[in-house]
């Protein structure tokens, strides 16, 4: 009886909530030693408190902000502004072109890396837009179309992302010349350049 006596009770009057319960906000951490302490209502304040920039890890691509002091600064509720900064060496840096999104875990790749540019390291083509279409033989891609979208206006990839290419824009095969009857700056090279412009 005394034992369903005090589980009532328990019941109705609450029971402590301990630390080790509750979980610390954004940029601050339990408290040393802290689990077994009853958070006295204030859990926040009772079992937390603020953690240091040296204690948070920048993500790839970022480095430790210059300036800060990374062994006093408290994080604050954004760690990652209060204490990183992007790696000018690092595709994170890097703003893709119209038509070109960040590749998939790039962030942290050197801009350079392999002897590459930056734009072939960190960047592909959107398979949304023009960047990422082929024109066909005796066609080249429409200048600035990159950030295109292939179906835009209605029309087919074709339509908004190529034109034409003119006989001036192809290179005979060894042993063949241009045609001499042929105007190379306005003629197109039709889907075979080779017939069309040389001889």
């Amino acid at each position: 009886m005394r034992g369903l006596l005090s589980l009532v009770l328990g019941i109705g009057l609450g029971q402590a909530a301990l630390c080790s319960e509750h979980t610390c906000a954004t940029g601050t951490k339990k408290k040393a030693s802290i689990d077994s302490t009853d958070d006295a209502g204030d859990p926040a304040t009772t079992c937390c408190e603020a953690a240091k920039c040296s204690e948070y890890t920048c993500a790839a691509g970022y480095k430790e902000k210059t300036g800060v002091n990374q062994a006093t600064t408290d994080q604050t509720a954004d760690p990652a502004g209060t204490c990183c900064e992007v790696d000018t060496t690092k595709c994170a840096s890097h703003t893709c072109a119209a038509g070109y999104n960040a590749k998939a875990n790039s962030a942290g790749t050197d801009l350079t890396a392999d002897g590459k540019t930056a734009a072939e390291n960190c960047c592909e083509a959107d398979a949304t837009m023009c960047s990422s279409h082929t024109c066909a033989t005796g066609t080249k891609r429409i200048g600035g179309t990159d950030g295109t979208l292939l179906d835009a206006d209605s029309k087919t990839a074709a339509e908004n992302c190529c034109e034409a290419a003119k006989c001036s824009e192809h290179t005979c095969a060894t042993g063949t010349k241009a045609k001499t009857d042929v105007d190379a700056a306005t003629t197109d090279q039709t889907a075979d350049p080779a017939a069309t412009c040389c001889e």
